[in-house]
């Protein structure tokens, strides 16, 4: 039985692969094994007797994710890679160079095409001969925090749910600068509406609030206790 460590940005896991196979849900308390069944696992969940947010999947698979090196240096916006070898990765999945995450799709002898740079929140970047790969064989669907921003210069991430709000606050502010103050209070009642609705549902409660700040001497805006970044 296997038991990973989640970065704590992680609030939870909604669906799990593991080495290309889809995974059932299930509390751990409902499922024993007495002997490993090889080259597949079946369940997943999260590890509830320890203080740091952890993932545990059983039974474990027999398998290892993959391990080689970059042959030849790419670009952060390259479309084709060449790996030293390709022994025992998979037809498709994830992998890692260095610090990026690249979604894949094929590959044929030591060549790797059909590829989506950036996933998981990296980001394409260039990469020199001999870098290191490593495949994911492990990848889920999960809620997750913001990643912290800590610059004025750093990319602050919106989920596309809250666009149509920042869309709303900031023509809201436009007509209030405009001095068109009955336009600018009626956008901002429906704004502070929708975001009341919003962090009410279902879906957010008892989340843990991610800190998003912006450049600016007023600092973060506050919504129903949760930072809102205009």
């Amino acid at each position: 039985m296997d038991v990973y460590e989640l970065p704590a940005r992680i609030l939870s896991v909604e669906q799990l692969w593991y080495d290309l196979w889809p995974c059932w849900r299930s509390p751990a308390a409902d499922a024993f094994f007495t002997a490993k069944i090889e080259s597949r696992s079946y369940f997943f969940g999260p590890y509830a007797i320890h203080a740091t947010p952890r993932l545990h999947v059983w039974p474990a698979a027999d398998r290892t994710g993959a391990t080689t090196t970059l042959n030849g240096a790419i670009a952060n916006d390259a479309t084709t890679i060449t790996l030293t070898s390709a022994t025992n990765f998979r037809t498709y999945g994830y992998f890692s160079v260095e610090d990026e995450i690249i979604l894949y799709r094929t590959i044929s002898t030591n060549t790797v095409t059909d590829i989506l740079r950036g996933q998981a929140g990296t980001v394409a970047a260039a990469h020199s001969d001999l870098a290191p790969v490593t495949e994911r064989n492990i990848f889920f669907r999960c809620s997750r925090l913001p990643v912290t921003v800590t610059g004025v210069n750093d990319v602050i991430e919106i989920p596309l749910g809250l666009v149509p709000l920042l869309e709303l606050y900031a023509l809201s502010k436009v007509r209030e600068a405009e001095q068109d103050h009955q336009t600018a209070m009626m956008l901002r009642q429906e704004w502070t509406s929708s975001m009341t609705s919003l962090t009410a549902s279902a879906s957010l409660k008892g989340l843990r609030q991610g800190l998003q700040v912006r450049a600016s001497p007023q600092g973060p805006l506050l919504s129903g206790g949760r930072v809102f970044v205009p």
